[in-house]
């Protein structure tokens, strides 16, 4: 049979059927690629749709959505068509938390879910398309309006081209300096779009209900039970401003404005599990990135503030220490280089960039102090599985150890206005 958009699907294929536990329809999914996948509509020429199958390959990685591999088969063909699926949701966030810990299912939490889900169609559809940096094809978007339509993104599948570095795999110093080069371009781009096509459409206000609701302090107590006398000066002096909306704000948003530094566009979840690195072919991880995903709670706001959340999650201490100086140069020059062949002038200075990146750090600090305890649970693992998860764990937590004693040292050098009793 052919459908109304023109799809041509066998007679055995049931298009209302919805795909795994989502709430989204195979007939959706051929919509969207028989009005924008140019390599679906060559293939459903020569041959029609016999099945659609998906497998969900979230795997604890996606906290606030669920990620499914999408595989389209054709009379004519014995290999799949893969694309894949995101449905936002917060079951996978709600897993990580004990039973009796805080979960997110309230009306106003999910409303503020799919206010996410929203904004990251919005990137994916307005901003992306004027970019060169490594993003994957997105085939159709649906934002979320509760009671009534499912949000899903539709896009390309890079399963088996691509993977994320595992957390307790501290990226190597090539990988640094090819975050930095794609950071470069993505901040090059936005400042040289007109501000009428980005700026106050992606507002910071977003992160407050991360502040208000507090729903990672008990990992903050967790840490503290785990390394006895390690955490416990940091827990209790970085905690002082961890639930400070306004003062996290500054950290990572505003402090550009005071430094005169340009607005850009922020990633804002920049970590491992968002940067999905080239497979070589056998199988380990290159040095070359495939495609940066993830990107619901993008913002206007400060220039480092990406590179501070990537140096405190996902690089080690020791690495990060004595690379440090060398990444923030190499991130200067590359970017004002880039904006100079624009014709964008260049009026902030090197100094002011690594102000910004210590401020940006002491907040990336505490995403470093919370996402072991946050992802790391062995306690019903036993034998070789147990004694593996350890020691993942004791990496990132030393990871976090360094990162926390620095962003202290950080802390003190912020001017005595901007510190978090001045907020209250």
């Amino acid at each position: 049979m052919v459908l109304e958009n023109n799809t041509s699907v066998s007679e055995s294929c049931d298009i209302s059927l919805k795909l795994a536990d989502s709430p989204i329809t195979i007939e959706w999914i051929l919509d969207g690629l028989t009005a924008s996948d140019q390599k679906f509509q060559l293939l459903n020429r020569k041959s029609k749709v016999s099945n659609v199958t998906s497998v969900d390959i979230s795997g604890g990685k996606g906290f606030i959505s669920k990620v499914y591999k999408i595989a389209i088969m054709f009379e004519n063909d014995t290999e799949p068509y893969e694309v894949v699926l995101k449905v936002p949701g917060v079951e996978s966030f709600n897993d990580a938390f004990k039973p009796d810990q805080k979960k997110t299912n309230s009306t106003t939490q999910l409303q503020q879910v799919a206010k996410l889900h929203k904004r990251e169609c919005s990137f994916y559809n307005e901003i992306a398309p004027k970019l060169s940096i490594p993003l994957v094809k997105v085939f159709k978007t649906q934002e979320w309006t509760l009671g009534k339509d499912p949000g899903a993104i539709l896009m390309e599948s890079v399963v088996g081209r691509g993977d994320s570095c595992p957390l307790s795999t501290g990226a190597n110093l090539q990988q640094i300096f090819e975050v930095v080069k794609h950071l470069c371009v993505f901040q090059k781009s936005i400042i040289c779009l007109a501000p009428n096509e980005w700026q106050g459409k992606y507002d910071f206000d977003m992160f407050s209900s991360f502040s208000k609701n507090d729903l990672f302090g008990q990992f903050f107590q967790k840490l503290k039970i785990l390394k006895p006398g390690v955490f416990d000066k940091g827990c209790q002096e970085l905690d002082k401003f961890r639930k400070n909306h306004k003062f996290d704000r500054y950290l990572m948003c505003d402090i550009y404005k005071e430094l005169g530094l340009p607005a850009v566009l922020s990633h804002g979840d920049f970590w491992n599990n968002n940067v999905l690195w080239k497979l070589n072919l056998d199988g380990s991880l290159s040095n070359e990135i495939v495609s940066i995903i993830d990107w619901q709670i993008v913002h206007q706001g400060c220039m480092t503030n990406d590179l501070a959340r990537f140096m405190a999650v996902c690089v080690d201490g020791e690495i990060r220490r004595e690379f440090e100086n060398d990444v923030l140069q190499y991130y200067y020059d590359t970017l004002t280089a880039m904006l100079l062949e624009e014709d964008k002038s260049v009026d902030f200075t090197l100094d002011k960039v690594t102000i910004a990146y210590r401020a940006n750090f002491i907040h990336q600090a505490i995403i470093a102090m919370i996402v072991g305890p946050f992802l790391f649970n062995y306690d019903s693992l036993s034998g070789d599985q147990r004694r593996i998860k350890k020691a993942q764990m004791e990496k990132v937590l030393l990871r976090a150890q360094l990162a926390m004693e620095d962003a202290l040292e950080y802390y003190k050098d912020l001017p005595n206005e901007v510190l978090p009793h001045q907020y209250e």
